[in-house]
Order: C-alpha cells, then sequence, then structure tokens
C-alpha cells in the first residue's frame, strides 16, 4: 500500500472514532506518530480551533515548550507557502500574552499561554513544528532557515 494511502486512512480511522474533523485527526495521527503520546495525551495537548494564532497543540516539557502547527491538503502536492511560516512564527508573541488570548474565549489556549510565560521566564526553550501533509515551497523553507539563524532566536528554533 503507498503510504500516502495508508497515512490518509489512518487520519480517516482517527477522524471517525473521535468524531473529529481530518485536520484535528491528523494533528493527533501526528502527535502519536511523531511525538509518540497516547490518544489521551494527544487530545490533552490538542489546542486546535478557530482563531487558534496557528497553534495546533501545545507540548509541554520540562526544559521545553513545543509548538505545533499542522497543515492537511487533499492533495499531497500542494505546498505550503513562506507567509504560512511567517504567520506561525507569530504565535510566540500571542502566547507571551496570556491576558489577549483569554479574549478570544479559547480555554486550552489560554492554559498554554500561561504555561508558556512561566516556561519562558524560567529560560525554556521554544520548538517550533510545522507538519504538512503536502509539501513546503522554496520560500517556506528559506523562512524556516533565516529564522533558526537569526542571533535573537537563540531559545527558539
Amino acid at each position: 500500500m503507498d503510504l500516502i494511502k495508508q497515512i490518509s486512512e489512518e487520519i480517516a480511522s482517527i477522524s471517525k472514532e473521535e468524531s473529529i474533523p481530518h485536520s484535528q485527526a491528523f494533528i493527533i495521527w501526528i502527535l502519536e506518530q511523531y511525538y509518540t503520546l497516547s490518544r489521551d495525551e494527544a487530545i490533552n495537548v490538542l489546542t486546535d480551533s478557530n482563531a487558534d494564532k496557528r497553534i495546533d497543540a501545545f507540548i509541554e516539557r520540562e526544559d521545553s515548550v513545543v509548538i505545533v502547527q499542522s497543515k492537511l491538503f487533499e492533495d499531497s502536492q500542494k505546498k505550503v507557502g513562506e507567509k504560512e511560516i511567517s504567520i506561525f512564527k507569530g504565535c510566540i508573541d500571542w502566547l507571551k500574552q496570556p491576558d489577549e488570548i483569554q479574549k478570544l474565549n479559547l480555554p486550552k489556549l489560554y492554559d498554554a499561554s500561561m504555561t508558556f510565560v512561566e516556561k519562558w521566564n524560567s529560560g525554556a526553550n521554544v520548538e517550533l513544528h510545522y507538519f504538512a501533509f503536502g509539501k513546503f515551497s522554496s520560500g517556506a523553507n528559506q523562512e524556516r532557515k533565516v529564522f533558526n539563524n537569526s542571533d535573537s532566536r537563540d531559545r527558539i528554533q
């Protein structure tokens, strides 16, 4: 079986089992496969919703936080553009302002922002992970490289 088809079927299965959209099932699939979280843990760290400021999942670790964004394309040849990566990086500014996130009425995202501020103030590192069921454009890859090589981003990758 072709890998793309297999992953699509696994995402569809999660969607059906959890009664959630395929886009959220894709995030759970990532959390289970890449981060080896259990289904319950994956659901617990899921923050995906409308107005989520490009934060689909927030994982707290002892000395870091991981912020996950994903894009599920029906066509696996479709590309994430440079603008999407640039917007995703802005989630850090939002997470540093829990009072602003509280106005969005997204309790899980608000809790994540409170944890983020605590971790940030204690010197924790931040990992931004963007997954696509598709491809990344050359502009998106360049945006990532420039961001990762920035002197001002010594705690953020």
